[in-house]
């Protein structure tokens, strides 16, 4: 077998918030240097991070075990564990039998950031105009997991000047005691205690504005146009503090605790992660199936780094591709509290599990001259579980680091890497080879890309593009996916990250307006965010992103909730598609319009809530006898009193889904 190394050198001649002053709504410039500005970050090498999730199909045994080797763990629900693990004992705990998958954590999560009402035609809803009454979410219970809350901001007040916020749950705040079954943090939950506060620990704004969105009131003198969807719901705030490691522990609070006030709970997570297969498969993704139901619905952001080429894919046919990476100069904090600048990209290859590919690292001159190789990482097929990498390689003058990890999760091999270099004007590529199958390759470093090389440069150069960007946790078929689009004309903001995602069922599934968006702001971290109005010392202004699209979905389900309080993920996702065959991989399957989906809302029944549009074809059963045949059970006939004769079972059909429900003596 010729070494994947030698065919290579025979081969050559953030999802970060946007204040809103600096947005841009034109089309993103072409990669044309393969050098970016310089910037500041810190050192997160992906083994660095110490929480793991491990998944099993033994949890008693690995309970046993993890505790037998004194490392601290966690039930996450639905056979996954969160460990505490030095990375040294990350083999060990790879090879176990019983375990299934060891998932990295992301190296941190990002929250992903005015229209006016009349614009996602709130207003209507509010009026009762056309609806049978009002809605304005008084009888459901809206949940914001974030960062930087104002509690006593007069958006979160009802009429009466009375606080709307029920709960805070700070993750950051050490003075009291956590809510029963969690450890961290502290849980504020009279308005007393709340007043007293004034503002949770994190010193930032991004919580406040979200939650004005989804349920505030506006600033008086804006004429109503800064006023929340939900503007009349309970409010409950979870803190989760910078890198906002617990968000399931939220989500599995809030719906707790809306069980306890009897009100159905639309949660936002204007969260998402730069890594992942975006499959939906996540361990996030596992916990949070396990949480959601009825009346029970988390909203996720899309993300903001549709405007990056930071996705490439290539079908291999027993040949070799490259993944050309921008290089950005940065200084990195070490470890050791020292610095280093260095030339860098961050980069990770997805690739089905059960197929074998091969990946390693090349150096380049400017002029296209291979100076050197790193190892090749065996991937798929063979692999383990779970392998630190940190290789420190001369090539020449030059020095290349590769940091970071091999993976297997969700039937997928995966290598996590942070490149880099110590002199400017080299260039970094990724060489892959493979005898079948896909292998999708991501930036998860906000703000760089992949480089669209002519093949005359890079011969086998994978084309870049920026589909598939959307956040890891967006692509999760239990919550509601949110893109972008500009409020004034309806088009997809170009920050916005698209679709579909390479899970089960496409994402996002709507989008909302997300460009220059006014709400509330932290009176107490108002940072270079615009003023544009203000009671007192509380501000309203503008914020740009996907995190402010998502809690104006947020609301509207909390209305929707408030209608109907039954309704599910799936009852939700129904009605946003309604008779539509085609999914925009940027905006879903609508653009949010409240009055709309209050109009739908109103004239769906309860017991019709897995079907709320009646635009699929009417349920059919049939009888199955005992020879196979299927017989048709007439309209409006009883299934007990419609029967060929012996012993049948009773089938229903629904949209192509069949399921048998048990057998039925006809009557004689």
């Amino acid at each position: 077998m010729i070494s994947p190394v030698l065919l290579a050198l025979c081969g050559y001649a953030s999802d970060l918030d946007i204040p809103s002053p600096l947005l841009r709504e034109s089309g993103p410039e072409p990669v044309t240097e393969a050098l970016s500005s310089e910037r500041v970050r810190p050192w997160e090498a992906p083994d660095a991070a110490q929480r793991f999730v491990v998944g099993t199909t033994d949890s008693v045994a690995i309970a046993r075990w993890l505790a037998l080797h004194g490392w601290p763990h966690r039930l996450m629900g639905s056979g996954l564990f969160e460990v505490e693990v030095p990375p040294d004992s990350l083999d060990l705990l790879a090879t176990h039998p019983a375990i299934d998958r060891v998932e990295s954590p992301a190296r941190r999560d990002h929250h992903a950031l005015d229209a006016s009402r009349d614009r996602i035609n709130a207003q209507e809803a509010h009026a009762g105009t056309g609806l049978s009454r009002s809605h304005r979410g008084t009888k459901a219970l809206v949940g914001i997991i974030d960062i930087g809350f104002d509690l006593n901001h007069p958006a979160f007040q009802d009429s009466l000047g009375n606080s709307r916020i029920v709960r805070l749950w700070d993750h950051t705040n050490t003075s009291g005691k956590a809510p029963a079954g969690f450890s961290t943090g502290t849980l504020f939950t009279t308005p007393e205690a709340l007043k007293s506060l004034g503002r949770s620990g994190s010193n930032q704004t991004h919580g406040t504005h979200v939650a004005g969105l989804a349920a505030g009131r506006g600033w008086p003198a804006s004429g109503g146009e800064w006023w929340g969807v939900a503007d009349d719901a309970r409010i409950a705030l979870v803190d989760c503090g910078e890198g906002c490691r617990q968000i399931n522990d939220g989500i599995k609070y809030l719906f707790r605790l809306g069980d306890s006030l009897k009100l159905p709970v639309a949660v936002n997570m204007s969260w998402g992660t730069l890594n992942g297969p975006r499959n939906g498969k996540s361990s996030d993704c596992v916990v949070t199936r396990s949480l959601v139901g009825p009346g029970k619905i988390v909203v996720a952001s899309a993300g903001n780094t549709g405007g990056n080429a930071a996705h490439a894919a290539h079908e291999f046919r027993g040949d070799t591709a490259r993944y050309a990476l921008q290089v950005s100069k940065g200084t990195q904090t070490l470890s050791t509290g020292g610095t280093r600048t260095s030339y860098f990209n961050e980069v990770e290859l997805w690739g089905d599990s059960a197929k074998s590919y091969q990946a390693w690292v090349e150096v380049l001159s400017a002029k296209d001259s291979l100076l050197g190789t790193s190892t090749v990482f065996q991937l798929g097929t063979g692999s383990s579980t779970y392998q630190s990498i940190d290789i420190r390689k001369l090539v020449g003058p030059d020095t290349l680091w590769a940091k970071g990890n091999i993976e297997k999760r969700s039937g997928l091999s995966g290598l996590r890497l942070s490149v880099s270099t110590n002199r400017t004007g080299l260039q970094l590529r990724m060489g892959v080879t493979a005898t079948s199958g896909t292998v999708h390759g991501w930036i998860w470093e906000a703000g760089l890309d992949f480089l669209n090389l002519p093949q005359s440069r890079c011969r086998g150069c994978v084309v870049p593009d920026s589909l598939h960007v959307i956040s890891d946790k967006a692509t999760c078929p239990a919550v509601i996916a949110v893109g972008a689009i500009s409020g004034s004309s309806g088009a997809r903001a170009t920050f916005t990250s698209r679709g579909p995602g390479l899970g089960p069922v496409p994402k996002p599934d709507l989008a909302a307006p997300g460009v220059s968006i006014i709400s509330a702001l932290n009176s107490g971290a108002l940072g270079s965010s615009t003023v544009s109005g203000k009671m007192g010392t509380y501000p309203w202004g503008p914020m740009s992103g996907t995190s402010m699209s998502a809690p104006l979905v947020t609301g509207a389900i909390a209305l929707l909730l408030e209608a109907n309080p039954k309704l599910t993920t799936d009852s939700l996702v129904r009605i946003f598609k309604g008779s539509r065959t085609v999914h925009n991989p940027d905006t879903g399957w609508m653009r949010l319009d409240v009055f709309k989906l209050m109009q739908i809302a109103e004239s769906t029944p309860v017991a019709s809530v897995r079907n709320p549009l009646h635009l699929t074809q009417p349920t059919v059963r049939f009888w199955i006898g005992a020879d196979g045949r299927r017989t048709a059970v007439p309209a409006g006939a009883m299934p007990r009193d419609f029967h060929p004769g012996g012993i049948a079972w009773l089938q229903t059909c629904q949209e192509g889904a069949c399921t048998a429900r048990g057998m039925v003596k006809p009557v004689r």
